[in-house]
């Protein structure tokens, strides 16, 4: 097995994760087929843009790289009222089951700790049961469920109607 290192830094090695976010995001479109729609038009500059808008209170990143080739990422970010939130956490699909997404998120994990953050939250895409089971075991439980209804193209927004 090749040798993965892991490398952490803050807003300069968020570049080096754009191909990376790309296949998280395809991956969610596979999980989960509103996905697609929901992020339509949303690019790279895009989720740095949230990224920078959330992480008021600091923001650090790991990169995970087979040789020179990245093979998974970590995002996580501090408010600016001190809430912690693991923001972000892929692994490619050819080096997942070896350790490397519990590698990113106790990584990140120890870094929200040193900065004193005392809850952590986490996002997951509807219908991606295997990453929920994955963050049970790192601690995480499901304290609310958030649904949406999405607008279909051509209706008109909630509260407007055609008269």
């Amino acid at each position: 097995m090749e040798q993965v290192i892991f490398v952490e830094g803050g807003w300069e090695l968020l570049e080096r994760t754009a191909a990376l976010w790309e296949r998280l995001n395809a991956h969610h479109a596979r999980v989960n087929p509103d996905f697609e729609a929901l992020f339509a038009g949303r690019d790279f500059a895009w989720r740095l843009a949230k990224w920078r808008a959330a992480s008021g209170g600091g923001l650090r990143a790991w990169l995970a790289l087979a040789g020179d080739d990245p093979v998974g990422f970590a995002v996580a970010a501090v408010d600016a009222a001190g809430a912690g939130e693991l923001a972000t956490l892929f692994v490619e699909e050819a080096w997942r089951g070896r350790g490397l997404g519990r590698e990113l998120a106790e990584r990140c994990l120890a870094w929200l700790e040193g900065r004193s953050v005392g809850n952590v939250s986490l996002e997951v895409v509807g219908g991606n049961a295997g990453a929920v089971a994955f963050y049970e075991t790192l601690g995480f439980r499901v304290r609310k469920l958030r649904m949406e209804r999405v607008a279909q193209a051509g209706s008109p927004p909630h509260g407007v109607d055609d008269n």
